[in-house]
């Protein structure tokens, strides 16, 4: 999943929508900081493959097929990756 991440504190950034303008604000730097545009990937934090993404009524969680085990977002092992162009 595609995501900007903030180039100061390399956080997900959220996505605003100002005077019709797309932009990126980093609720942790408090402003509209640069980004860049990076593939977001979950691991789990036991096993360490590659989770699947689960949301519902607002939550959100991922599961690990090999662990067989539902797994917070708070303790998921979160990489990121440059964009390849194809």
């Amino acid at each position: 999943m595609k995501k900007a991440i903030c180039g100061k504190c390399d956080k997900i950034m959220r996505t605003v929508f100002e005077s019709g303008e797309k932009k990126y604000f980093c609720k942790y730097c408090d402003g509209f900081t640069d980004y860049q545009i990076k593939n977001v990937k979950n691991f789990c934090d036991k096993c360490g493959e590659e989770l699947e993404l689960l949301q519902a009524c607002g939550s959100v969680s991922f599961f690990c097929h090999n662990c067989n085990e539902v797994r917070s977002k708070s303790v998921v092992d979160t990489k990121y990756f440059e964009v390849e162009d194809k």
